[in-house]
């Protein structure tokens, strides 16, 4: 009975990450924002960034997309993982404040945003 429902648990984990790494598709769409403040490079290069991505690329992280939404001419970071708890993992602003720091109703963030750009797939 156990190892029936270790097992379910596995396959739907899995069938999330795959359908996750199928519906993600890179995107170069960041020119189109005027002012982009978040790009490829800054995964790698933005301190903030860099800190909160350490643990999902290490061996066991389970890995992380990373993309970019626009909520009333703002733009946010979305950070999510495989593992996440909701739909767009962590959200930050232009200065890494979190979503839930700004007092941004998340329901109307979630109805109201636009994808601007996909900063990579599934890593």
């Amino acid at each position: 009975m156990k190892k029936t429902k270790v097992r379910m648990k596995i396959a739907i984990v899995l069938m999330c990450t795959l359908l996750a790494a199928f519906a993600c598709v890179e995107s170069d769409r960041v020119d189109n924002i005027d002012q982009p403040c978040f790009t490829k490079e800054s995964l790698e290069t933005v301190p903030w960034i860099v800190d909160h991505l350490k643990k999902y690329t290490l061996p066991n992280g389970g890995g992380y997309h990373a993309a970019v939404y626009i909520y009333h001419d703002q733009q946010f970071l979305a950070i999510t993982t495989p593992f996440g708890c909701t739909p767009l993992g962590h959200v930050f602003n232009c200065g890494g404040v979190p979503l839930d720091s700004l007092e941004i109703d998340y329901v109307d963030f979630q109805n109201n945003m636009k994808l601007a750009a996909v900063l990579t797939g599934p890593k």
